[in-house]
């Protein structure tokens, strides 16, 4: 039992990068902020040049909602506190800034140690974040590494979220630092940006599958798994630890965030993986959980294991997204879930045909949602699916196909406001008056918006 007991502590051990124990470990917490931050603003903290601390405070509504950072010489230098009264967006974020900068290519590894605690589920709002965020030029693209969230009134903030918070499609997965990574794309067009109030640009996220509140982030990892997969990355403009918040009532606060810029990637010297090209491994991920470690695949930062799987949930995992139309077409809507939902084919009222969309198989709501749910097939939430992509995925259509209408539905576009359910149930022309996220379509124009 105590050979046992000597092997478990330490796989356990080994499991766990050294330096992600030593940011776990800085738990203290701290005090006396060095500036106070109110109102919406950004500006150097510490530093200078590829190394200088930047922040920056954005928020629209609410009240006291405001930034402490401790100082330079404080909890790693990037350490702050957050705290949120029922904005409808709350962004801070400490870190570093370039402006305009060269390729993630041009600096070092890039770590970042953290350590924080926070205030529960449903006090961030509908949506939230907590991670790494920055911005690139040339593209223009806006990026998040989601370790952490606050949950909502519909999802507990204890299983990570998914596209339905973030929108877009899953594009791959990958480990590292100790969890596996979903990495999802998505565009915004005429948003607010670093360029502008009204831009077009892309967004790229990694969510961890197992949250977490302290550890290391190997963000050139992420960067490089990125550009990988054909998600390029633009000259650098700022990449800082964020907390964002939909609305609510809440709080974050850092005991220890510190950024670091590293000639060697961390644990080089006992991982077979290059610093140019993640290590692949089909059988041993790096899980924080784990507790055998062989010689070769010892779960370190910089170590990352590439997942043959890009389906956004397990119950999904075995199926492969179907990319052309069967004949006959089904009859649209239908009572009755398809024989095989997964290959069912139908043509809508914009002579365009669909199957469904595997990736966004999974939990939403409360609910275990698939191919095979009824609602994907009566007809009844399919108009802003349509739009938004969730849950159809366009296919050529057969020579031989049919529209199928739907009663009550066309693609015409109203200029009478209509507002539907994330799910996309439609919920009539009247404004919601429960808090929650909502689709409003008028016309052709279709946007999410926030009821508080």
């Amino acid at each position: 039992m105590k050979k046992i007991a000597i092997a478990l502590y330490l796989a356990i051990t080994f499991a766990t990068p050294a330096w992600s124990q030593d940011a776990c470990s800085q738990s203290t917490k701290l005090s006396n902020p060095s500036r106070t931050i109110t109102s919406n603003g950004t500006g150097n903290l510490s530093g200078s040049g590829n190394t200088q601390i930047h922040y920056e405070m954005w928020t629209e509504g609410g009240s006291g909602n405001k930034m402490l950072w401790f100082g330079a010489d404080k909890g790693g230098g990037a350490a702050f506190r957050a705290e949120w009264n029922n904005p409808n967006d709350f962004l801070g974020r400490i870190g570093y800034y370039w402006g305009s900068g060269g390729k993630y290519t041009t600096y070092k590894n890039i770590y970042v140690d953290f350590n924080y605690t926070r205030s529960g589920r449903s006090t961030a709002g509908d949506y939230s974040y907590i991670g790494i965020y920055g911005w690139t030029k040339s593209p223009l693209v806006e990026y998040y590494v989601v370790e952490d969230w606050f949950g909502n009134q519909w999802q507990g903030d204890d299983s990570p979220i998914t596209t339905n918070t973030t929108g877009g499609s899953e594009v791959g997965s990958f480990t590292v630092d100790g969890s596996s990574y979903k990495i999802v794309k998505t565009t915004k067009n005429g948003k607010p940006s670093i360029e502008g109030n009204s831009s077009n640009f892309t967004q790229y996220f990694s969510i961890r599958q197992t949250q977490r509140k302290c550890g290391t982030i190997s963000l050139t990892e992420h960067f490089k798994k990125w550009e990988s997969l054909g998600l390029t990355m633009g000259n650098m403009y700022e990449a800082k630890f964020l907390v964002e918040a939909g609305g609510g009532t809440g709080w974050f606060d850092a005991s220890y965030i510190k950024f670091s810029q590293e000639d060697q990637p961390r644990g080089s010297g006992t991982t077979p993986s290059s610093s140019s090209s993640p290590a692949t491994s089909s059988s041993s991920k790096a899980s924080s959980s784990s507790v055998a470690v062989s010689s070769s695949s010892k779960a370190s930062s910089s170590s990352v294991v590439v997942s043959s799987s890009s389906n956004a949930s397990s119950s999904s995992a075995a199926k492969t997204q179907v990319t052309t139309c069967e004949t006959p077409l089904i009859t649209y809507p239908t009572s009755t879930v398809p024989s095989d939902p997964y290959t069912a084919c139908f043509k809508y009222t914009n002579d365009k045909c669909y199957v469904c969309k595997v990736e966004n198989e999974g939990e939403f709501e409360g609910n275990t949602n698939t191919c095979a749910s009824g609602w994907v097939w009566d007809g009844t939430q399919i108009a802003s699916n349509i739009e938004n992509g969730y849950w159809y995925y366009e296919v050529p259509c057969p020579d031989d196909g049919t529209p199928i209408l739907v009663p009550g539905l066309s693609t015409a576009g109203s200029k009478q406001p209509t507002y539907y359910s994330l799910k996309g149930e439609p919920l009539g022309n009247a404004k919601p008056t429960k808090a929650g996220i909502y689709i409003f379509k008028q016309g052709s124009s279709i946007r999410k918006i926030a009821v508080r």
